[in-house]
């Protein structure tokens, strides 16, 4: 028992100093959500219509009264940390009670060197980490038929995250089709947890559930077959399906070994499901395919641990391959942090944009994907950017197209008068030589580095 208390806690040292290193002398968020987590903790319970399609409130409720005690913008990167934590001890604890602790150490260590889950980090996908922490459990006492811990569990899950929400109750559906013993059990569930999810989703069905349904629906395999031809494109921001297979290569043949093995055990019976579930929601391309092969991952490291313990607890004379394998991984994952691990903008970029915080009416338009974020969270001024925010009404798709094209500088300035008062741009260093003209126009007045003031008059270039 001695052993394995140090043990796990080695493996928890090493996943801390992991999540820790690309924060070494830097206080940027990494990747791109922070700016909308960061928008919806200062308005927070107050949010615009589009921010409610889909909208968990679970994290933003608990977070909230702290955002009143301490500036909001330094809860972030704790957030996104205690979240990797609790999910690490979640995968631990689960598969103590499954397995045993020396399946639970190989999961933590194999969830510790994980590729995509550093990536999730990276991402700064904070509500579906916590809900893939509350999704373990929740599947662990539906395997053993316990109401209550079973009913807390999938409400926290589907309160933090509504697309791992989902995952659940898919699983629940397939057991409730086949597992006809038990139907009273997940009758008595699926009751409890749908008066407990009612009462937010219930009235905010039309703002929040009601929009995601069409395109779910319409993304489902067998409907896009047969209405297309062909399967649906794939959705969510995360990595091509070949290049996320690719990262699970080490333990990818142990995971299908290990679902093999398990097959017929009944402890394991909702994870075998939820593992095939989230394989054929990935290969099919169902929505938001490309952000299910986190939770894919995870359940491969779920019985990829237990092949790996079963294995060389058979053939004990190849054990000393094992810690070839660890060093091997620890290798790649470092190298992985110090290669991909940097923030998506630099420290004095994000001190400008949020020195330009001051200014408090006005608008100002994104011209890349990847700054719409950090200008939502960090300034006071109502943002318009492509396909992203309440403000994109007043270009249509062509007109997006054009403003980005090979056009006069004059055409783009009399779309640019087409947008609200005053009006400011911010033109990033990537983007600079395709919007050089706009910068240069006589009209367009240089503030900062990359913030510019639209000043032309109305009419000026109409012909």
């Amino acid at each position: 028992m001695k052993k394995l208390f140090f043990s796990v806690w080695g493996i928890f040292v090493l996943f801390l100093v992991l999540r820790i290193l690309p924060y070494v002398n830097n206080s940027v968020p990494l990747g791109y959500d922070a700016g909308i987590y960061l928008y919806l903790l200062n308005i927070f319970p107050k949010l615009p219509i589009w921010q409610m399609v889909g909208f968990s409130p679970g994290l933003f409720a608990v977070v909230f009264p702290f955002a009143k005690l301490f500036n909001s913008e330094s809860l972030l990167i704790p957030v996104s940390i205690l979240s990797q934590i609790i999910l690490f001890f979640s995968i631990f604890l689960v598969s103590k009670k499954i397995f045993n602790g020396k399946t639970a150490l190989l999961n933590t260590f194999l969830f510790t060197v994980s590729l995509i889950q550093f990536r999730t980090f990276w991402f700064f996908y904070v509500k579906n980490t916590f809900a893939l922490a509350f999704l373990l459990p929740a599947l662990y006492f539906l395997s053993k038929k316990k109401v209550l811990p079973s009913i807390v569990f999938t409400v926290l899950l589907s309160y933090f995250h509504l697309p791992t929400f989902l995952i659940y109750l898919t699983t629940m559906i397939v057991l409730f089709l086949f597992d006809h013993k038990n139907l009273k059990f997940y009758l008595k569930v699926f009751v409890g947890i749908m008066a407990i999810f009612s009462i937010y989703y219930l009235p905010t069905f039309n703002q929040t559930i009601f929009p995601l349904l069409i395109p779910v629906l319409q993304s489902v395999a067998p409907y896009k077959l047969i209405t297309t031809g062909g399967l649906a494109d794939a959705g969510g921001t995360f990595y091509s399906l070949p290049i996320s297979f690719l990262m699970t290569i080490f333990y990818l043949p142990f995971a299908v070994l290990g679902a093999w093995l398990l097959r017929r055990e009944q402890n394991t019976k909702p994870f075998l499901i939820t593992l095939i579930v989230l394989f054929l929601m990935v290969i099919t391309n169902f929505f938001f395919s490309l952000r299910y092969f986190i939770p894919l991952d995870l359940f491969l490291i779920f019985f990829a641990g237990y092949a790996i313990n079963y294995v060389f607890e058979k053939y004990k004379n190849y054990k000393d391959i094992l810690p070839v394998l660890f060093i091997v991984l620890i290798f790649f994952i470092v190298a992985f942090i110090l290669k991909t691990g940097q923030p998506l903008i630099t420290p004095q970029v994000l001190g400008e944009i949020k020195a330009f915080g001051g200014i408090k009416n006005g608008y100002v338009l994104s011209t890349s994907k990847e700054d719409s974020a950090w200008l939502l969270g960090y300034t006071n001024l109502k943002l318009i950017a492509w396909d992203f925010s309440g403000e994109d009404k007043y270009w249509n798709k062509n007109q997006w197209n054009k403003f980005f094209g090979n056009i006069q500088v004059e055409q783009k300035l009399i779309l640019l008068d087409k947008l609200p008062k005053p009006l400011y741009i911010f033109i990033n260093d990537k983007q600079l030589p395709y919007l050089g003209d706009i910068a240069t126009a006589p009209c367009v007045k240089k503030l900062t580095g990359h913030f510019y003031q639209y000043n032309c008059s109305s009419n000026l270039y109409r012909r």
